[in-house]
């Protein structure tokens, strides 16, 4: 196997500067799940990880075993995760469920939540790194794509129910964007159908994620106490942003917090993402309405 290719990151970009900043770029639905790169080059050790460098292979085989037939000697880009492609969303805390799991348990849950709930993770493809011995980063961006559609299309009539193209239109679309908000979906990417692919690299002028809200990561100081049914469990999170910004939120469901709970001492210091919608105070010195979204596993 070669060298390790890192994923490319998205610069954020405020909705109202789209019109003088990426009205001639690719559109895409943001989804919000584990972001992957899948290395098929060498058929007998196939490579997925995360972000992060945590190793995903043996986690989803059966995601393996069909990128393995769609995509032999390639490299793709995507992001796994329990997906509602007609909402253009992912469940983040079911996927992180199975994923934040050891090997032998990460499989066990994919058997238990596909019979109670009948839902199989998913790995959304949206760009090709590495196609016949040739290293696409160097290439347009709308070459990749034109690329990654003629492998998806050699596929046609063959159904890969584990695998999934993420939609991707000519240039931003208003209307397309304002229903994936308000269906649930998080937001939308940007990307210029012109620019080369920048392993471990937020570029400029490259690509963009607008999203319906603001998140940032902060890192956990404390708990309050539950009140009301809440009573004798954690309350709300108390954190100090990246931003030097301090404060409390919520938003966790009760399986995070009764397991938070159990050891409340285990998660001070963890670094998690939140979101905000936009910030209050004289100076903007707080975050309004924040949520918990997740832990993060690269901090």
């Amino acid at each position: 196997m070669g060298s390790v290719i890192e994923p490319m990151l998205a610069c954020p970009l405020d909705w109202d500067k789209i019109p003088t900043k990426a009205m001639g770029y690719y559109m895409e639905p943001k989804l919000d799940g584990v972001r992957c790169v899948a290395d098929m080059r060498n058929p007998s050790a196939p490579f997925l990880y995360s972000r992060g460098g945590k190793t995903l292979t043996e986690k989803v085989p059966k995601i393996v075993g069909d990128l393995q037939r769609m995509f032999p000697g390639c490299i793709v880009d995507g992001e796994l995760g329990y997906t509602n492609m007609n909402t253009m969303s992912i469940d983040f805390n079911l996927t992180m469920r199975v994923l934040g799991s050891g090997v032998a348990e990460a499989n066990r849950k994919h058997s238990e939540i596909s019979r109670a709930l009948n839902q199989v993770m998913t790995f959304n493809v949206f760009d090709l790194l590495w196609s016949s011995e040739q290293d696409m980063t160097g290439l347009p961006g709308a070459t990749r794509r034109k690329e990654l559609d003629v492998l998806f299309n050699s596929n046609m009539g063959v159904i890969w129910p584990l695998v999934h193209k993420v939609p991707m239109w000519d240039r931003f679309l208003e209307s397309i964007y304002t229903g994936i908000v308000k269906r649930g979906g998080e937001g939308i990417i940007l990307k210029n159908p012109n620019a080369p692919y920048h392993p471990g690299k937020r570029k400029a002028n490259t690509w963009f994620k607008v999203k319906a809200f603001e998140t940032i990561d902060a890192v956990v100081t404390g708990f309050t106490k539950g009140q009301g049914k809440y009573d004798g469990l954690i309350g709300a999170i108390e954190y100090k942003a990246e931003d030097g910004t301090t404060g409390k939120c919520s938003g966790m469901e009760d399986a995070m917090r009764f397991t938070i709970s159990h050891a409340p001492e285990v998660y001070i210091g963890r670094w998690f993402e939140m979101r905000y919608f936009g910030k209050v105070g004289r100076d903007d010195s707080g975050h309004r309405f924040p949520q918990f979204l997740r832990f993060r596993l690269d901090k």
